[in-house]
């Protein structure tokens, strides 16, 4: 499915209601699977890109995320700018991911995952992704870039952003990753 010169908002959708599964904290921008995206300005979501595969995003825009405590008690809700579910055929290129700031000025620094934040399964892998070229910025970590299952993963020229708030890329640096 091709998507291209568009705006995609949550910014009409509550923002973060404790209980919820249809607030914008916890609705993806853009997702699942089988997508194919180019200058997009993505934005007041909790997680910009969810994929569980065949994601292609270029020179997009993903930024002014929303999130808190959220979940059921109050528990602290993850905001990521893209989450990928361990899967193949993943294609991030020339975007510019903000996951410092939050919308309209909201700190997110405690709630903030990363940038792009690939996650460790313990059966599936991530496989012949690409993440090259990318603008990243804030997150606990800016990426988590998976475990030692992942195969044929290529982070390439990638700029890490620092800044007064952030002044490692991410709260405690630009990249980690499970042994």
């Amino acid at each position: 499915l091709p998507i291209a010169n568009s705006e995609i908002t949550g910014e009409y959708l509550a923002p973060c209601v404790p209980g919820s599964q249809s607030d914008a904290a916890k609705t993806p921008g853009l997702g699942m699977g089988n997508i194919y995206g180019e200058r997009l300005n993505i934005h007041h979501f909790g997680k910009g890109v969810m994929t569980s595969g065949d994601v292609t995003l270029r020179d997009s825009w993903l930024h002014d995320f929303v999130g808190g405590n959220c979940d059921a008690g109050g528990a602290r809700t993850h905001i990521d700018g893209v989450f990928v579910w361990p899967s193949a055929r993943n294609v991030f290129t020339g975007n510019f991911i903000d996951a410092a700031n939050g919308a309209g000025g909201m700190s997110i620094q405690a709630n903030m995952t990363a940038a792009i934040f690939l996650y460790h399964g313990d059966v599936e892998v991530h496989s012949n992704g690409v993440f090259a070229g990318n603008w990243l910025s804030g997150g606990s970590y800016t990426v988590y870039a998976g475990d030692q299952l992942a195969s044929n993963v290529k982070w390439i020229d990638n700029t890490f952003i620092r800044s007064y708030d952030y002044p490692k890329g991410g709260v405690w640096g630009p990249v980690t990753g499970r042994p």
